[in-house]
């Protein structure tokens, strides 16, 4: 076998190419291979002998690639400047601008092919025939620069295009279409804010802490005025009343519940194959629930329901509807008699005995047993002086002042900021409540937790009068886990004031008045609560609810 031989440039042969990190190829001569083995040794022979040549043609190359795509990049950009100036204009000649770029193009086509003619000598022609004859070296060469500046447009054009993409004012789309006069390159100017005034927002969802989400509020209440043939109309009208406040009070608020269903027994009319009791029991559950959406009921409305349905299940079987509804119209009539009226009556002659001639009396807000129980004492000639606490958003205190002038008692009436200058004049503390809790805590309109601890510092004694059917097993400590909220409305009403200050409340997110209706007084801060059983103090409340007659156990 015949080894193989190194042939000079200038001789004719064919091209070996050898595929590595770069081509690299050599020109040898022509002779016979006969192995496999001797092509093997000629290809490592020729990858021996050319380490250097190659990263020097690589150097020259990449610098002439360097230099033709920078001359290629500021024609392209001469040229878009003139084709958007001349669109600009209107004129007709866009060709002119056009021809430049195609003028670079072949310049730079024409200098890289002679670059590679110059580097690689001409291809010898083999004897295998046009289909399998090799590439020539100087078009292999051509073809490197060619692929790279490819690459280079394709690049410039990404970074002529990206500004364009952003959406851009037509003041800013004017600037950059100005000319360049070439010497300065092009950069793409960043788009700028708009900035919009910010418009006042009318319309917001209700913002609410979390901390109260829990508590009822009457947002239902304005759908429920409708003609409803389900709902009894004396259940309707109680609801209105409770919710237009134009009656108020545990004691009142229970009475015109107990006159509802008095009124609901006399019109029940018993469905065939049913029994009364059973019948009417849940048409009043229907009614309660309906009353509740108007407005949450109060601990003495709860246990007179739970009184009703107590006697329901006592009602004999045997007997006609008519006596049936005689009986229960009694009933409810002796709970209003005996509960309320005659329970107003045992307090008020026990605190008699604490009224003094020359006494100076605060209370606070409106209270029916409170008023029950001065108009007593003016009528038995006592000579004492009242002083009046309102608050607002209500001003129930005026109502009370109203009665009690009717009747020709001295009275004083101040806001409650004012407590603190007015509590030395003062000798017994009298309050209303709404309910006495199971802990001994005391329930009663916003404000009177505050009235009791200024008492308490100035060792002035306070009295709380509460009867025994507004006794709840519910235990509390404060005026969050359970209470009513009031409308939000009714605190930023101020009708004195020309400009309101929170007029418009509505406009902001995350403002919303609390309108809490009652809050909670520690047994601590009193010092008695007079009952009609007797004068007690708070923590005996269990004692109470415990040694009640079965029939009325609740």
């Amino acid at each position: 076998m015949s080894t193989p031989r190194r042939i000079n440039k200038s001789t004719t042969g064919i091209y070996l190419f050898w595929f590595g990190s770069d081509i690299l190829w050599e020109r040898v001569g022509s002779w016979q291979l006969s192995s496999v083995k001797s092509l093997a040794k000629l290809l490592v022979e020729i990858t021996m002998s050319k380490p250097a040549e190659k990263g020097s043609t690589d150097k020259k190359t990449d610098l002439s690639e360097n230099k033709l795509s920078r001359e290629e990049v500021k024609a392209q950009r001469e040229a878009k400047k003139a084709a958007k100036l001349a669109k600009k204009k209107g004129k007709d000649d866009t060709n002119s601008g056009e021809a430049v770029p195609k003028d670079n193009k072949s310049q730079s086509k024409d200098a890289n092919k002679a670059v590679g003619d110059a580097k690689a000598p001409a291809p010898a022609k083999s004897n295998k025939g046009p289909a399998k004859e090799p590439s020539s070296p100087g078009k292999a060469d051509a073809k490197k620069p060619t692929n790279a500046n490819e690459k280079n447009k394709q690049t410039n054009q990404k970074v002529d295009r990206a500004p364009q993409k952003q959406p851009t004012k037509p003041a800013q789309q004017k600037q950059s279409a100005k000319p360049n006069n070439g010497n300065e390159t092009s950069k793409p100017e960043p788009a700028k804010t708009e900035i919009i005034p910010a418009t006042p927002r009318t319309k917001q969802k209700k913002y609410k802490a979390k901390l109260f989400n829990h508590l009822n509020g009457d947002t239902k209440a304005h759908k429920l005025f409708i003609n409803n043939t389900a709902v009894h109309p004396s259940i309707i009208r109680v609801g209105e009343q409770y919710l237009n406040r134009s009656v108020t009070g545990s004691n009142a608020r229970c009475i015109a519940f107990l006159y509802a269903i008095r009124t609901i027994i006399q019109d029940y009319v018993t469905p065939p194959n049913q029994e009364f009791s059973r019948g009417l029991e849940a048409n009043i559950k229907n009614y309660v629930d309906y009353l509740q959406n108007f407005r949450p009921l109060a601990v003495s409305i709860i246990n007179a329901y739970k009184y009703i349905k107590y006697i329901l299940t006592q009602l004999p079987t045997n007997s006609t509807d008519s006596k049936l509804k005689e009986n229960l119209c009694e009933l409810i009539d002796a709970y209003i008699r005996d509960q309320i009226d005659k329970a107003a009556e045992a307090i008020s002659s026990t605190v008699q005995e604490k009224i003094c001639n020359g006494d100076v009396i605060l209370t606070f807000g409106c209270s029916s047993l409170i008023n029950h129980i001065l108009e007593e004492a003016h009528r038995r000639n006592v000579d004492f002086r009242v002083i009046i606490v309102d608050c607002g958003p209500f001003l129930e205190g005026q109502e009370l002042l109203r009665r009690l002038i009717s009747k020709g008692i001295s009275c004083t009436c101040v806001l409650i900021n004012a407590i603190g200058f007015i509590m030395p004049e003062v000798t017994k503390v009298l309050l209303g409540a709404h309910a006495l809790l199971a802990n001994g805590y005391v329930m009663a309109r916003t404000g009177t937790a505050q009235i009791a601890l200024v008492a308490r510092s100035f060792n002035v004694p306070a009295l709380v009068c509460c009867e025994t059917h507004k006794f709840s097993e519910r235990v509390q400590t404060d005026a969050i886990v359970f209470n009513e909220l009031g409308n939000p409305e009714d605190i930023v009403k101020e009708s004195n004031i020309k400009e309101k200050r929170l007029a418009n409340w509505q406009s902001f997110q995350k403002l919303y008045p609390l309108n809490l209706i009652y809050d909670i007084t520690p047994p601590e801060l009193v010092s008695a609560v007079v009952t009609e059983v007797a004068i007690l103090p708070c923590t005996s409340v269990p004692v109470i609810l415990r040694i009640r007659p079965t029939e009325i156990l609740y």
